[in-house]
């Protein structure tokens, strides 16, 4: 959890960013979670929930303000669909998700490839690192669209190619008006890879889920120094 202290009306303020894990406010940084692991798979949701903001949560009972959080919190079930790196097949796993954004774009659709971290202090989605995912008419999977990790010392691209997906990925009138606004415009910049036919959104090209998971564990995860085994030969 990154902690920025700042002076406003003649008090300190600490404005709170949840890293993965959220970890407890103290004035020394805690030592790493030598026992954390990361659990990759893809998972059908279940539920997300969001959770109360604990800096208001403080203030209600301390009466004062010390603190603001600058991560919406989410509690998110998902069952294993597909497991990759650790987890089982079936089972549920729920865990915790921070996003500066407010609801977590992945969680508008039914499956996502997630990263997910398990060590001492719960289980925590690896901050962002959920990509939506869709089976294609081969019964395969795939994210929608092309996919970059932007870095100047290793960027990295993944470029959708035209592929058949079994079905629409989403049916837009189940977003709020909010979430509608937000999500076309994403859809509204890429018009090769979307399209909108009967309220439903359709994904014209994707990239396969293995070289999804190479992106992130090449780029992010290895910034991050979280290892991670290579997608498996031949799945």
């Amino acid at each position: 959890m990154a902690r920025i202290v700042v002076a406003m009306l003649g008090m300190a303020l600490t404005l709170v960013a949840h890293a993965t894990p959220l970890l407890p406010a103290a004035d020394a940084a805690p030592e790493s979670d030598v026992h954390a692991r990361t659990v990759v798979f893809i998972g059908q949701k279940l539920s997300i929930e969001p959770l109360p903001d604990p800096c208001a949560e403080k203030a209600q009972q301390s009466g004062v303000l010390d603190c603001i959080s600058m991560d919406s919190l989410y509690r998110a079930t998902y069952r294993v669909v597909q497991p990759v790196v650790g987890g089982r097949a079936g089972e549920a796993m729920t865990f915790s998700v921070a996003d500066h954004y407010g609801f977590p774009y992945f969680a508008h659709f039914a499956h996502a490839l997630l990263f997910v971290e398990v060590g001492k202090d719960g289980a925590w989605l690896h901050k962002y690192q959920a990509i939506p995912m869709f089976r294609t008419a081969d019964v395969q999977w795939a994210a929608c669209g092309d996919m970059d990790y932007r870095s100047d010392q290793k960027p990295l691209v993944a470029q959708a190619r035209p592929m058949a997906f079994a079905e629409p990925i989403l049916a837009v009138g189940t977003l709020d008006a909010d979430a509608r606004e937000r999500l076309a415009s994403r859809w509204k910049q890429a018009p090769d890879t979307y399209r909108v036919t009967r309220g439903e959104l359709h994904c014209l090209k994707g990239v396969p889920v293995g070289e999804a998971y190479e992106l992130v564990r090449q780029g992010v995860m290895d910034a991050r120094e979280v290892p991670l085994p290579a997608w498996p030969a031949g799945t």
